[in-house]
């Protein structure tokens, strides 16, 4: 047999190792203060449409006609098209194809802005189509701002627009509202 003092090791109280969480709590509120400061400057923003400042006063003497506006046609695809010529008159022969590059819309505008009746009133005339999208319409409207065209509107198709670019594209997949 064994003697009392000898018939079990002793125990000693065991010393529990918790790790320090201030490091972490420190972490959880630089996390907390990134995420509040990120979302706060992540809130969307309005664009501005920039509209001319004059008064409606002053455009009143503008000419209208065929050779003191250009209309311009955002079609599908990125296709972009533009004329000269009254309703009546139009049809696919006299619609115009181009592109958004300098070499393009920028320079037939400069061109026909020159040959205008009046430059200084010379206004475009810009018709999406259904088929066209928005990046089209930034697009034309970053071309207007390049090309310091003052004067400009975004209207809807007629009618006699629509069907001259049904025929020069070839396909009728849009619909008149």
């Amino acid at each position: 047999m064994k003697a009392n003092n000898q018939s079990s090791p002793s125990k000693l109280p065991r010393k529990i190792n918790a790790p320090d969480l201030t490091a972490f709590i420190d972490l959880g509120f630089l996390l907390v203060t990134f995420f509040m400061y990120s979302l706060y400057l992540a809130k969307p923003t309005v664009v501005r449409l920039n509209m001319p400042e004059k008064p409606v006063e002053s455009l009143l003497p503008v000419c209208f006609g065929t050779f003191a506006s250009a209309t311009i046609i955002l079609g599908a695809d990125n296709r972009l098209f533009w004329h000269q010529q009254d309703l009546n008159e139009l049809n696919a022969n006299n619609l115009h194809e181009t592109n958004y590059s300098a070499n393009g819309i920028r320079e037939i505008v400069e061109e026909i802005r020159k040959k205008s009746i009046s430059p200084e009133t010379f206004t475009v005339i810009i018709k999406p189509t259904d088929a066209s999208n928005y990046k089209n319409t930034v697009d034309i409207l970053d071309e207007m701002a390049i090309s310091g065209i003052n004067l400009y509107a975004i209207v809807d198709i007629q009618k006699e627009e629509l069907i001259a670019y049904e025929n020069k594209v070839g396909y009728s997949n849009l619909a008149l509202k």
